[in-house]
This record gives C-alpha cells, structure tokens and sequence, in this order.
C-alpha cells in the first residue's frame, strides 16, 4: 500500500502520515487500531500491545534526565530495553515481540542490534 493511499484512507495529509513512519511524530494511541486496520492488522493480540506502546510513546526514561553524561547510542539502548521490559511485564507473547522488532528492525535497519540480535540474524 502506498503512503498517499494510507494516509487517504486515515484521512491524513501524507505529510503527517510520513512524519510517524519516520519517527518525527508520536502516533496516538486511539489512531493505532484504525492505522493497522487499513493495513489489514485486526488482531486483537496484536493491536492491543502496540496500543499500549503508543501509549508510553511519551514517557520519560529514568536515564533521561542524564541526557548530558548518557551518549546517543546507549540511550537508543536504554529506550529499548526499557520495552523489552515492559513487554515482559505485560506478559506479551514472543509473537507479538517480535513482531514489534520486525518492525523496529525494518525502520532502523540493521543498526538495531538488539532487535536484530534478538530475532538471530
């Protein structure tokens, strides 16, 4: 599906569409479920994970306020152990898991080395 074709059916701009697959924009958590359904992503054990994620798109790490003495990279680190942990603590299954580093991966390619790392390529 194209981005214009998205973003139509969302009743976005492409602009905005292409800010949140660019990670220059937060998607709200009450646009998840419409966005993965023109995708064609209806599942229950799927959609309410990224949900909640989207949910905590916002919140501030504990290492944050160190911004100044944690270096890029680490903190990249630190944002997605902080998720690997919450999906632990909601018990998620390893499906959805890794569907999210699917995801994760493809956007960020194979400098995600956690993600990566996790998946066993």
């Amino acid at each position: 599906m194209s981005l214009g074709s998205a973003a139509a059916a969302m009743g976005w701009d492409e602009s905005k569409l292409s800010r949140i697959e660019n990670a220059k924009a937060r998607l709200r958590p009450q646009d998840v479920q419409p966005l993965l359904k023109v995708y064609g992503v209806e599942a229950v054990e799927v959609v309410e994970p990224l949900e909640g994620l989207a949910k905590d798109a916002g919140k501030q790490g504990w290492w944050q306020p160190y911004g100044d003495v944690v270096a890029n990279g680490y903190k990249d680190y630190l944002t997605l152990e902080s998720d690997a942990e919450w999906a632990v603590r909601e018990s998620l299954s390893r499906s959805v898991v890794a569907r999210w580093c699917e995801v994760w991966a493809e956007s960020a390619g194979p400098s995600c080395g956690v993600c990566w790392g996790w998946r066993g390529e």
